[in-house]
């Protein structure tokens, strides 16, 4: 006995029509194109949304972080170094600090020079650290109506070089 197969070739011309498989073929020509095209899309929406949210947090977080460090340096009367170093966190009730303020306002509000810019700015500088309205500030106006600088600058010039600041009181 002798057994043989018979095997038939597919060709696209001999299979029978099938309406299942030609519908099929029909909906991927149409729509399937537009289907994966929009999920395409969505797959790029999703990413770049997630990419500018990464952004955002990684901006924050860096500007919330202080890259500034103060660095102070001392300064003797000769303009030499005498210590540097980063700043540490100070009080206003540091009496250097006072005294230093003090010095630059005296020589400021005395100060008298032939250069109009130079003077405006001291007058502008001495009137920065004085109150609006306050009693103060009426003695200062008064003091530069009295004897304008500029005017002064004309004949003369006036440099301060203050030595000591003493108070007169504790609330001095």
């Amino acid at each position: 006995m002798r057994l043989t197969l018979k095997t038939k070739s597919k060709s696209t011309d001999a299979s029978p029509f099938n309406p299942y498989v030609a519908a099929r073929r029909e909906w991927d020509e149409r729509y399937g194109e537009i289907i994966t095209r929009a999920k395409n899309w969505r797959l790029v929406a999703i990413f770049n949304v997630i990419a500018t949210g990464v952004a955002v947090v990684g901006i924050v977080v860096l500007s919330a972080r202080s890259r500034v460090v103060p660095f102070v340096v001392a300064i003797d009367s000769l303009g030499r170094t005498v210590a540097a170093g980063p700043a540490e966190a100070t009080t206003t009730s540091d009496e250097k600090l006072k005294k230093a303020v003090l010095f630059t306002w005296i020589e400021e509000l005395r100060l008298v020079t032939t250069d109009p810019f130079a003077q405006r700015k001291a007058i502008d500088h001495v009137y920065a650290h004085l109150a609006m309205g306050s009693e103060a500030q009426a003695s200062v106006t008064a003091f530069y109506r009295a004897d304008p600088p500029q005017k002064r600058g004309q004949t003369q010039t006036v440099s301060i070089d203050v030595k000591s600041v003493l108070p007169n009181s504790n609330r001095t």
